[in-house]
């Protein structure tokens, strides 16, 4: 384990203004006690980015919408009480507080919103979390907590044009680079239909988003989530992203949009 947490570290310290915006080693996994069943045999699944569409290995394959969450076991990963996912980037998580509201981290699971089914409008009327404690560290020995608290908001959303459950499909694709304003809270989201909702996602793909200024670090090369001891939920996680620096936004562009095209659409 020393031995990949030093080449993790050498490797993020060379990175490049080109270097993938997302998680690209899971580095420890231990599903801890409780974990959702058939979602603990690939720790790789959070490598990547989040979700867009789900359901393919079923017969209800979707868009992945903020009421209707990735659920495949190839897409998840479930942390028990006690356990953790370790992840690491091909470039430091950087504390900037250029980056939009100050988020330098984005941790993106599987919760969506509660809705009132009985209104034909399905207003939101809350969200069931999962709260793992998300962590950061510069060494992969000294951890820091975050106070964000992944998975609960924001549920991750696909596409800006996507039904309100999946379908009819989207064609354009969210920003998963772009935070969610961290000052909002389920009472700003209560009561609001999906285009009301999807409005306050001002074209971001949600996530929970996590200023690391709070840690002391300056950067970080590895993201954790874990789940405390006695808990009695798991938490589900798809994907890890570090904002960039808003100087390389403009840089991976281009390679950001191919992604989105190849991943839209997985059959």
């Amino acid at each position: 384990m020393r031995g990949i947490i030093a080449t993790v570290i050498a490797m993020s310290a060379a990175g490049s203004a080109y270097a993938t915006p997302f998680a690209t080693q899971a580095l420890d996994y231990s599903p801890g006690i409780g974990a959702e069943p058939g979602y603990t045999g690939d720790s790789t699944v959070v490598l990547g980015s989040p979700e867009r569409y789900t359901g393919e290995l079923t017969p209800f394959p979707g868009d992945v919408t903020m009421f209707s969450s990735p659920f495949g076991t190839d897409e998840v990963l479930s942390v028990g009480a006690g356990g953790w996912i370790t992840v690491g980037f091909d470039a430091p998580i950087v504390n900037d507080p250029l980056h939009p509201y100050g988020v330098d981290l984005i941790v993106f699971g599987n919760t969506f919103f509660n809705l009132d089914f009985g209104d034909p409008n399905f207003p939101i009327t809350g969200i069931s979390p999962e709260p793992g404690i998300v962590e950061v560290s510069a060494d992969g020995f000294d951890w820091r907590p975050l106070s964000c608290a992944a998975d609960g908001l924001f549920p991750t959303q696909g596409y800006l044009d996507s039904g309100e459950f999946g379908f009819p499909a989207g064609s354009v694709p969210t920003d998963f680079l772009k935070p969610i304003d961290p000052t909002l809270t389920i009472g700003d989201l209560v009561g609001l239909t999906y285009s009301q909702a999807l409005a306050l996602y001002d074209g971001s793909g949600g996530g929970t988003p996590c200023d690391i200024a709070e840690s002391g670090l300056a950067s970080a090369a590895f993201a954790r989530v874990r789940v405390p001891e006695g808990a009695t939920w798991s938490t589900e996680v798809d994907a890890f992203v570090r904002v960039p620096e808003p100087a390389t936004l403009a840089l991976l562009a281009p390679a950001m949009l191919l992604l989105r095209r190849g991943r839209s659409r997985r059959a």
